[in-house]
């Protein structure tokens, strides 16, 4: 028998799904950083300087734009689930991870935070230490979720409240981020250095760090003189270094990753039904989005 099915662009990269007696589409797109999502239906659209994120200094802010475009040919509805991530150097698994979908408990008092990706929040931003049990987030999100800006946060995600027509773009659900001026980056300790070599030409190999006292601590100025002394030696100069603890480095020299994941379906109310979910349905009715369904496309068996 003949099936009705919906009419898509060649080389749409969406998953095609049935429930019950219906077929409709749906597509993941996930951005991290610069974007290069290629042709597809719908696609998340970017513009982000890397320059301006290079060595990221607490309270600076980048220009992190983000929205979502169908360059197909079906209307689409369209959510984005916000996820971050901060790496240390050299290592692959984060020591703190928020994915705004995954709603977990908001550990700082911020009542104007949706969710715990919204929410600047350090348990102390002093001690060195950093994790999704002490932390909140700790960079700023210039969301537009106001009224007005066609956007709005529902249970973990952020939908777009209009049917996202062929050829049109979202407003930006994100303009910017901002660094939190206050950012634990470690502990810092200091290391006082010695040489005993004559003359200014010196290399970093030159440099000893000062020995450890009865008490554990590095010696002071005097008893490093007796301890060379005992040893014949003299020491020609000393420097002290500031450095981050390795047991409690904080956020210092860490790699922050933005990834914002974009999912479209058909407007249909069995597919928003079946992909977003009945109470998604329910609360956009109620709060009077404009999403404009279409009748469900039934297969002829």
């Amino acid at each position: 028998m003949r099936k009705k099915h919906i009419a898509a662009l060649a080389g749409i990269a969406a998953v095609f799904a049935v429930g019950g007696s219906l077929a409709y589409f749906n597509q993941n797109l996930e951005a991290v950083n610069v974007l290069n999502v290629g042709k597809f239906d719908t696609e998340v659209v970017e513009i982000f300087n890397p320059e301006e994120g290079e060595n990221w200094q607490p309270g600076v802010t980048v220009n992190k734009q983000y929205s979502v475009k169908n360059s197909g040919s079906i209307d689409s509805l369209v959510r984005v689930k916000l996820q971050e991530t901060w790496t240390r150097k050299g290592e692959e698994e984060p020591f703190l991870s928020i994915d705004s979908s995954e709603e977990p408990e908001i550990l700082g008092n911020n009542p104007e935070a949706d969710n715990k990706i919204e929410s600047v929040f350090q348990s102390d931003n002093t001690d060195g230490a950093a994790g999704n049990d002490r932390d909140d987030s700790v960079v700023w999100k210039e969301l537009q979720t106001d009224a007005g800006d066609d956007w709005a946060y529902y249970k973990g995600y952020y939908y777009y409240e209009k049917t996202l027509t062929p050829g049109t773009t979202t407003n930006a659900l994100l303009e910017s981020v901002t660094l939190d001026k206050d950012i634990d980056l470690g502990e810092m300790l200091f290391v006082k250095k010695y040489s005993t070599k004559p003359g200014n030409d010196l290399i970093e190999s030159d440099w000893k760090e000062f020995p450890l006292n009865a008490d554990g601590k590095q010696m002071s100025e005097r008893e490093l003189v007796e301890f060379l002394k005992e040893n014949g030696e003299t020491a020609y100069h000393l420097k002290t270094e500031i450095v981050v603890s390795a047991e409690a480095p904080g956020y210092s020299d860490a790699d922050y990753n933005l990834i914002i994941t974009a999912q479209s379906v058909q407007p249909t109310e069995e597919a928003v039904r079946d992909l977003f979910g009945e109470d998604v349905l329910f609360h956009a009715k109620e709060s009077g989005w404009l999403w404009e369904f279409q009748e469900d496309v039934v297969k002829n068996q």
